[in-house]
Order: C-alpha cells, then structure tokens, then sequence
C-alpha cells in the first residue's frame, strides 16, 4: 500500500509546539519512506515520523529531518501492528517567514504481501535447484 500526505507547516513554527498530523496506515510491515522538500526551505523545515512515543525517523531523538529541494529515501523494515499503525507527523520551522509544504510517501506491506513474496521466492529457489541453476 502507498501512501502520501502533505504536512503544511506554517511559518515560525517552534520546535517545543510542532505541527502534527495523523497518518493511517495499514497494519504491516512500513519498507519504505520518502520526505520531500522542496526547493525553499533552506534546510530550516524539520521533519520527524513517529508511532506512539517512538521516534522512528531518524532515530535519534534530538534529531530532525531536514532538506532543501531533497528527496530523503528512508529503506526499513518496521512491523506496524493494529493498534500501532497511526503514524504521527510532526513538523516545526522556526524563524521563518514562509509556510511549507513537505510531502511525505510511506509503503507498507500488508502481512499477505508479505507471505506472497516469501512464497513466490521459495518456488523460485526450489525451481533453481531443480533444473540445476544457483
């Protein structure tokens, strides 16, 4: 499943009242994340992804994602259970003058993708081994 949301951060933003937005997402494993910042923010937007009180981009918590005219490519491979699939997103700007857009792209496999897959790349082991190819 893909996702994209647009979390408009306004102008003079502060760190300590950020703004939130929810994400919903499918249950299942998130593989990957993208924020994209467009040209502008000077790298003065922070972007932080968080599910319940763990911060899960980046990982450090005194720590932000920042940009300007960057995509940052995050590869993982988190379980998000029921229950433990709302994503917050938090965005906060301070000392600027203009409101951002920052889109963020999120895909999550659901768990029958994921079986799928696992099927699909056992066939094709076993098939290379019977016809003699590794």
């Amino acid at each position: 499943m893909f996702y994209e949301y647009t979390l408009n951060v306004p102008a003079d933003t502060k760190e300590s009242a950020p703004y939130e937005m929810d994400a919903l997402v499918e249950p299942g494993i998130l593989t990957y994340a993208e924020i994209d910042f467009p040209p502008g923010c000077h790298g003065l937007v922070n972007v932080a992804i968080v599910e319940g009180k763990f911060q899960l981009f980046p990982r450090n918590l005194e720590e932000s994602v920042k940009g300007d005219g960057y995509v940052v490519p995050i590869r993982t491979s988190y379980k998000l259970k029921r229950g433990h699939n709302l994503l917050k997103l938090k965005g906060w700007s301070p000392d600027t003058a203009y409101a951002h857009s920052i889109k963020i792209r999120l895909t999550v496999e659901t768990e029958e993708e994921d079986k799928t897959f696992k099927l699909m790349s056992d066939f094709v082991s076993i098939l290379k081994k019977l016809i003699g190819v590794d």
